[in-house]
């Protein structure tokens, strides 16, 4: 939930918790967050605050040093070839534009995939 004014949030909050005590349940605080203005908002690993939603940046961070580490060692790597294509197909799943995964699709030699990745961070018709 998101509004200009911290007052109107407070009382949103208030109205949702006892809406929600209601049904007879409850809130968990450890997973009720509050975000000001210039904060990275996560939530379920995803990054919303952005222009667009994206993939946290733990996870595109996790999944570049993946992607590295299978360039620089393909064999010892090969194991791990499908988790990391997993993870680049979440990443695309998410965010089908962003450039860095077009980099790292390419790096993978997927080079098909990096192809519409690139298209669609252009507003191209992929294919």
């Amino acid at each position: 939930v998101s509004a200009d004014d911290g007052d109107i949030l407070v009382n949103l909050e208030t109205v949702i918790r006892d809406g929600i005590r209601e049904l007879g349940m409850e809130m968990h605080p450890a997973k009720t967050r509050h975000y000001g203005p210039g904060q990275r908002k996560t939530v379920t690993g995803l990054d919303i605050g952005n222009v667009r939603l994206r993939p946290s940046r733990a996870f595109r961070k996790k999944a570049a040093a993946l992607v590295r580490m299978a360039i620089k060692y393909p064999e010892k790597m090969a194991y791990h070839r499908d988790r990391i294509n997993g993870h680049l197909a979440f990443w695309y799943d998410v965010d089908p534009a962003d450039q860095d995964l077009a980099k790292l699709l390419a790096g993978m030699g997927l080079d098909e995939w990096a192809l519409r990745v690139s298209a669609a961070a252009n507003d191209e018709i992929p294919f």
